[in-house]
């Protein structure tokens, strides 16, 4: 697919289909409300997938997004089997996914809340003893930023980095392999104890 995907009615795939979206541009996926029984491939440098309406559920498929790619899936859940996230997956935070395997080898998780005036409170997915590779909080509302926090001990094999918006850990112990980075427009409440 070049350019979007909107489903309003059903689409389903024959066994073994992959469904690729290669456009190089921004494009829109509205899947429709069924689960998709294809793996889904973001490819092709600056291929900017954004969800619309529904939530992603491929089921028992595997998600893949290359490098210099990404999926932003907004608010919406994402259901999926293995996540292959070698570009950056976007989400406002607060969002139900269920993941059999998480990529912690490569890839970017993108946090930047739902823009809107008021201020909110999101929780960081938490996906057990392994979370991320690296982890970017980056609210980019004028006013009002909105927090996001962790409700267990977060593990970031990587880059951790809030460029925007705050990040609490409250109370749990955050531990980072790499780099803690907290840009201008970003804060940082660390608990009692981190690990970077």
């Amino acid at each position: 697919v070049a350019k979007n995907l909107l489903n309003s009615g059903t689409l389903s795939f024959v066994a073994g289909t992959d469904l690729t979206f290669d456009g190089g541009v921004a494009q829109t996926f509205k899947p429709g409300a069924s689960v998709l029984s294809s793996d889904i491939f973001v490819t092709g440098a600056g291929t900017a997938v954004t969800l619309s309406t529904n939530a992603l559920n491929i089921g028992v498929n595997n998600l893949n997004i290359a490098s210099s790619t990404s999926l932003d899936i907004i608010g919406q859940g994402l259901t999926a089997n293995v996540l292959s996230n070698d570009g950056t997956l976007r989400l406002i935070g607060g969002n139900t996914i269920n993941l059999t395997t998480q990529d912690v080898n490569s890839g970017t998780y993108e946090y930047y809340g739902d823009g809107a005036l008021a201020l909110n409170i999101y929780n960081i997915k938490d996906f057990g003893v392994n979370d991320y590779y690296n982890l970017v909080i980056n609210d980019l509302s004028v006013t009002n930023k909105d927090t996001f926090q962790i409700a267990a001990g977060l593990k970031v094999f990587n880059n951790f980095t809030v460029n925007s918006g705050s990040f609490n850990a409250s109370a749990q112990i955050p531990d980072v392999d790499a780099n803690v980075t907290i840009g201008t427009a970003g804060a940082l409440t660390a608990s009692s104890s981190a690990t970077a």
